[in-house]
């Protein structure tokens, strides 16, 4: 009697060790928290209910699936009705992106599919709007992950969301001398003209090559574009310039800075208060195969 019982205790506890270890297996595969609104390489379809737009996201990464779960919560915003759609798809596998609702257009949900083979997501966003809600005085977040990293970012009090940006990297550095490239992260602040003049400079510099560029007098720069070559490993430049005029005519001093980087060195230059930067200077190095930067900016009182 006692070897059968002996038997049937083992038998009960390799049952139980089995079951735990197909939990484990089920929990890592389909994860059972309710928060999380996708599971590992399955498709993420949120948006909030009507009148609400986000107030949080959530996420944590798995180095197995190469992939992230995703939690949003949601903040009563819109008083009345609001117009609403779902953008194309803002990237390829693989690739940056930079989105932004239009103008007065708050970010209510997202959507995504994962791909395997480049263990990355394309994205989509929802945008509403509604006549009781004005967008003003916007500014890009830092980085709020590193790679591999969970995180939970809040939506400030009295804000809303209203833009992403990403980029996908298989080496995880800042500046990567595998690509000799470089990832950035720029913020924008709005003047008090929201219909300004603007234009797009040529390109301003061909590969290798130093370049100096300024706006013209009482314009500043308000977004860059740049293409990489390969061969070169550097980029191509071109400056969107904007008028900004303040009421006085004051057209404020103005200065360069010094160099705010060395090579393969990371940075972060803010333009100094009720300043604009309105010119740009770099040279580039083939040992090192990056560029230095400085940079110019006025004062406008106004601002």
């Amino acid at each position: 009697m006692d070897k059968v019982g002996n038997f049937m205790k083992k038998c009960f506890y390799k049952l139980i060790e089995m079951l735990v270890k197909l939990l484990n297996v089920w929990s890592e595969y389909y994860p059972t928290e309710l928060r999380w609104e996708n599971t590992y390489d399955q498709p993420l379809n949120f948006n909030c209910p009507a009148g609400q737009t986000i107030s949080y996201i959530k996420s944590q990464h798995d180095n197995h699936h190469e992939d992230r779960l995703w939690e949003f919560g949601c903040k009563d915003t819109f008083d009345s009705s609001a117009d609403c759609f779902l953008s194309p798809y803002v990237n390829d596998f693989d690739q940056t992106f930079t989105y932004e609702c239009p103008p007065n257009h708050i970010i209510t949900g997202m959507s995504s599919y994962h791909d395997n083979h480049h263990e990355d997501r394309r994205w989509q966003f929802y945008c509403c709007r509604s006549n009781d809600h004005c967008t003003a005085n916007c500014e890009w977040t830092t980085y709020v992950n590193y790679f591999d990293e969970a995180f939970h970012w809040t939506v400030p009090n009295q804000n809303y969301l209203v833009g992403a940006e990403s980029y996908h990297e298989n080496k995880h550095d800042e500046h990567s001398n595998y690509h000799e490239d470089r990832h950035w992260d720029l913020s924008c602040k709005r003047t008090n003209k929201p219909n300004a003049e603007c234009h797009q400079s040529a390109y301003v510099n061909d590969f290798d090559k130093a370049f100096t560029f300024e706006c013209p007098e009482n314009y500043a720069i308000a977004g860059m574009s740049s293409y990489h070559s390969n061969y070169h490993e550097d980029r191509r430049w071109r400056f969107y310039c904007c008028k900004v005029v303040c009421a006085s005519g004051d057209t404020g001093t103005c200065q360069w800075t010094t160099y705010v980087n060395s090579f393969d060195e990371y940075f972060h230059w803010n333009v100094p208060p009720h300043s604009v930067l309105v010119g740009v200077e770099s040279y580039h190095q083939n040992y090192q195969e990056d560029r230095r930067w400085r940079y110019k900016y006025c004062v406008k009182p106004c601002l």
